[in-house]
């Protein structure tokens, strides 16, 4: 019998082309209905650009099939969009107006804010979706972190 988990979160690059963004969609939507399948209603996304949003965006698509299905956007601050270009900031939007809870690990962004975002994340969740391709940064940190805590990673780079 495989391993339930209650809650899941996201981590990956922000730099996602337009070639490789349809394929990371459809691996994104098969994990998280294969995780929704086996008892996972709880999904997390940082809202950061690239990975994360398109994961949201999965997640908002599972949800119009499984009303049970929430979506939680664990923000570093309130002003995480303030150097998005419009239609980012808007999409960006868009998503906060229908997750099911938005949470803030800081008012402003300041130091660490990304780091503590990210710890959050994990230490709030039995699983980790990533798109994991490089050995730095703040996905390879968050991965490695994850798996410090012996939570499982699901990396579909």
């Amino acid at each position: 019998m495989p391993h339930t988990y209650k809650t899941c979160c996201f981590t990956g690059h922000r730099d996602i082309s337009g070639e490789e963004k349809e394929a990371v969609l459809k691996k994104i939507y098969k994990a998280i209905s294969t995780l929704y399948e086996n008892g996972t209603v709880n999904f997390i996304s940082g809202m950061a650009k690239g990975f994360d949003l398109l994961a949201a965006r999965q997640v908002i698509a599972l949800r119009s099939e499984h009303s049970d299905v929430r979506l939680i956007c664990a923000l570093p601050c309130r002003d995480q969009t303030v150097l998005w270009d419009e239609s980012e900031a808007i999409a960006y939007s868009a998503i906060l107006e229908i997750a099911d809870e938005v949470v803030y690990v800081s008012q402003f962004n300041q130091k660490g804010v990304m780091l503590r975002r990210d710890r959050y994340m994990v230490d709030s969740s039995d699983i980790v979706v990533a798109y994991l391709k490089r050995n730095s940064g703040g996905t390879y940190y968050t991965v490695k972190y994850a798996e410090k805590k012996g939570i499982d990673v699901i990396n579909l780079a």
